[in-house]
């Protein structure tokens, strides 16, 4: 219910700010999603049938894994219009700002130039961040298969609700990166998010195709690395690895000079809210589902005379 909801939401929010900065091919995307969710559909059809005639056990847990590959499907192909929506926001870009605060604490320059010392340390900084995307999918489908789908359903809607709360403040606090003004050479995709950004800004239509990943404040890779290991915590073997690798990721986006300190402690802000609400969500639908069934007539003692 929760996700159809914000399936929904997404969707309404997609059309009617498409109109708004004047952003082409959102109708296109949306018609998409049937097709893809048809041959997700199709292609999960022989192993729901091989289920059900040989290992019923397996039925309802597969049926878990299609709808959340589905959902998540879902999601994710009505995210990439909203990121680009959002990029083309009047708001000015706030790169100075986000700099100035890092500056009372520890700015990312700092970090990027200590890591030139330490090859390898560096290596492993940009391997952990690049785990994100493993870490996530690894999230989405093991705590099913585990036993663990309520979990996972937590994960969906938190993540969702976190996705709005983030293209929100990039649309109001826009910024590039800390390589705009800190001293410190970007890395090629780096650079190429500045002059996108600023042809967005002009609502120009830039060269080449859209680029992902220009969300800055704040950061979704902390977001989704807090989130996907609350969503792996019901797996007791894997608490250790998935915290450390959390934490490692969180690390990396300063060490790797894509975010700044505060994109850092915004993206913590933004999940812990996120798992508030959805925790908050879900307990409130599973309590009214209760009280239901405890008034059922099915459920209500019989009076004996």
């Amino acid at each position: 219910m929760f996700m159809g909801a914000m399936v929904a939401l997404l969707t309404t929010a997609d059309l009617l700010l498409a109109r708004v900065v004047h952003y082409n091919g959102v109708a296109k995307t949306i018609i998409s999603i049937p097709f893809v969710l048809a041959v997700v559909a199709i292609g999960a059809l022989p192993f729901l049938v091989i289920c059900w005639e040989w290992r019923r056990k397996w039925f309802g847990t597969s049926l878990d894994l299609l709808s959340t590959g589905a959902w998540v499907l879902t999601v994710w192909i009505l995210i990439g219009p909203l990121v680009q929506i959002a990029a083309r926001s009047p708001a000015p870009l706030v790169d100075a700002t986000l700099a100035q605060i890092d500056s009372q604490t520890i700015q990312t320059v700092t970090v990027v130039r200590w890591l030139r010392d330490f090859p390898r340390l560096g290596a492993a900084s940009q391997a952990a961040y690049d785990s994100l995307w493993p870490l996530a999918i690894t999230a989405v489908f093991l705590p099913t298969l585990c036993g663990h789908a309520r979990d996972v359903r937590h994960y969906l809607l938190a993540t969702s609700i976190s996705i709005l709360l983030t293209l929100g403040l990039f649309s109001l606090w826009p910024a590039i990166g800390p390589w705009t003004i800190e001293a410190f050479n970007p890395g090629k995709t780096q650079a190429q998010i500045g002059p996108y950004l600023s042809y967005l800004k002009t609502r120009a239509i830039p060269e080449g195709p859209e680029l992902e990943g220009i969300v800055a404040f704040p950061s979704f890779h902390v977001i989704l690395a807090i989130l996907s290991t609350r969503a792996l915590w019901g797996i007791t073997r894997l608490r250790v690895v998935s915290a450390a690798l959390c934490v490692a990721i969180c690390i990396s986006t300063v060490a790797t000079g894509w975010h700044y300190v505060i994109d850092v402690f915004a993206g913590i802000a933004v999940a812990a809210v996120s798992q508030l609400f959805a925790s908050w969500a879900l307990r409130t639908q599973t309590v009214s589902a209760l009280h239901g069934f405890y008034r059922s007539p099915t459920f209500m003692p019989r009076r004996t005379v």
